[in-house]
């Protein structure tokens, strides 16, 4: 039987994550509030915003990376305080540090996804080196698999972190801007990987600045503003330069999940929305030392509070 949530209402038991009204941010310093979103089995959503907007600390609130300051949060029908199994959310970060600091394999890299499903001291099992090299076949790397990871372009090194969350065997990927500032051969790559996870059903929640290499695979699309969601709607909606167009549909609606755009006021305030004007935005500066964000083999749970939204 599911529990209650705030307000009288029931989580679903097929909401993989489920924030009713929830707050995130640093310390006493609250960056992201009232922010009701809800992610489905199969669902591949966008998560669109300006620098500063509030993208990276809601995704980072859901990491655990920084702290929940209000509202109700459940990941896989948990809170998120009781929350455990890390391993369910893959997490796949933008930035990378491999050129002179890493000297690993392309498969040394993605090994390190199967670190949760092993002993402290444990050697990859035959189970674990399938796992391993179905990963690297799903992201077109399996010709790469014993070459340094320093020595691959930048597209292909945003490849194998995806490769490694996937080797994880996650429930669902949480993407920071997997297509950024990669050239143009590596980001057609990086997009027929994409598809391919959508076709097999993966669960994705992105966080990006361009949607057209995602246009295809998407089920809705939510924007921020301010820390606070504006609009939650169907991929529909968007117009060729990545702007939500149409009538909104009444303030306070939860979801979008419905076939309908939802438009999110801000409480006690008036009702705003975000532009997006094509150019490269992103939530400030990221620092992703101490995460599963630089290729090495800590894994998500471990804060750091050094930097986050402006």
């Amino acid at each position: 039987m599911t529990a209650p949530h705030p307000g009288g209402r029931q989580a679903r038991p097929d909401e993989i994550i489920a924030l009713r009204s929830a707050s995130f941010g640093y310390a006493d310093r609250t960056v992201v509030s009232g922010v009701d979103l809800t992610l489905h089995p199969g669902e591949v959503v966008a998560l669109l915003g300006a620098n500063g907007s509030g993208k990276s600390t809601l995704v980072k609130g859901l990491l655990g990376l920084n702290d929940h300051l209000g509202g109700s949060v459940e990941l896989f029908g948990t809170p998120l305080r009781r929350f455990r199994r890390r391993s369910l959310l893959g997490y796949v970060p933008q930035r990378h540090t491999l050129s002179g600091t890493v000297a690993a394999t392309v498969t040394e890299i993605v090994a390190a996804g199967r670190l949760p499903h092993q002993g402290l001291l444990a050697r990859p099992s035959r189970e674990d080196r399938r796992i391993i090299g179905e990963s690297l076949e799903l992201v077109g790397l399996a010709d790469r698999a014993r070459d340094d990871v320093a020595e691959l372009s930048g597209g292909q090194q945003r490849r194998v972190l995806i490769a490694r969350a996937l080797a994880g065997r996650p429930e669902v990927l949480v993407m920071d801007e997997p297509t950024a500032g990669v050239d143009l051969g590596n980001q057609r790559a990086l997009e027929a990987v994409l598809a391919r996870l959508a076709e097999r059903g993966t669960t994705m929640l992105v966080v990006t600045h361009e949607v057209a290499p995602l246009r295809s695979i998407l089920t809705r699309v939510v924007t921020m503003s301010g820390g606070r969601i504006t609009f939650d709607g169907p991929a529909s909606r968007l117009d060729v330069a990545g702007d939500v167009t149409g009538d909104w549909v009444g303030p306070g609606a939860r979801g979008g999940h419905d076939g309908h755009a939802h438009r999110h006021g801000q409480r006690g305030g008036p009702e705003h929305t975000t532009h997006h004007d094509g150019h490269h935005h992103d939530d400030g500066r990221h620092d992703d030392a101490g995460t599963s964000t630089s290729l090495g083999l800590t894994h998500p749970g471990t804060r750091d509070r050094r930097t986050h939204d402006a």
